[in-house]
């Protein structure tokens, strides 16, 4: 299939056709973790249009990441709790992740708080190191659908339309989402085979 159009920002990707059921979803206020072995390979982040994403793919060890951060998470409550499960499930470190940081427009203030979070923050643990290769940002009201693939590191673009398991936001979820400032994002998702060799912390 041919590639398609990202967003405003010219970076073309591969539009994900593998199996849906190696989907994790995540929505806005939330963040997954997996693995290459995992039943739920793949993580997909649909509607980065003010949120953002920074994405991560681990080479050597093949863990992905991906987190939905929106403009009312508390980003160094939910940075923390990423950084400390990636560290717990890790099974070797120092791991050095490729790194991505997409979605935001340019006339949103909130985007751009997060984006210059990222920026910030991306190494702040040395036994995590976090190697920015993409920054896809910005436009007039863009909206971005990403897929990132822990069997091989490949982002692609992702209709979730043709995804029978999409996931929707019940009213709770909708609630907080508009009431509830600095809001914690929430791990939703992480690794579910371990090596049993392997003692993680």
């Amino acid at each position: 299939m041919s590639a398609s159009l990202t967003g405003w920002t010219g970076i073309k990707r591969p539009c994900y056709v593998g199996n849906c059921d190696s989907i994790i979803e995540i929505l806005a206020g939330e963040m997954a973790i997996t693995r290459t072995t995992d039943p739920k390979p793949v993580i997909a982040i649909p509607g980065l249009g003010p949120c953002v994403s920074l994405i991560g793919y681990e080479p050597e060890q093949k863990y992905a990441f991906a987190t939905h951060y929106h403009a009312w998470t508390s980003l160094s409550d939910s940075y923390g709790i990423l950084l400390y499960n990636l560290s717990k499930y890790l099974p070797t470190k120092p791991a050095n992740f490729e790194v991505g940081i997409i979605g935001g427009w340019d006339n949103e203030p909130s985007s751009k708080e997060i984006i210059d979070f990222f920026n910030r923050q991306l190494n702040v643990r040395k036994d995590i190191s976090m190697n920015l290769i993409e920054e896809d940002t910005g436009g007039d009201m863009a909206v971005r659908n990403i897929a990132i693939d822990s069997r091989n590191g490949i982002k692609y673009d992702y209709d979730r339309n043709i995804n029978p398991y999409r996931r929707g936001y019940d009213e709770s979820q909708k609630e907080q989402l508009s009431l509830i400032p600095n809001h914690r994002a929430e791990l939703i998702y992480r690794p579910q085979t371990l090596d049993a060799n392997i003692t993680y912390l």
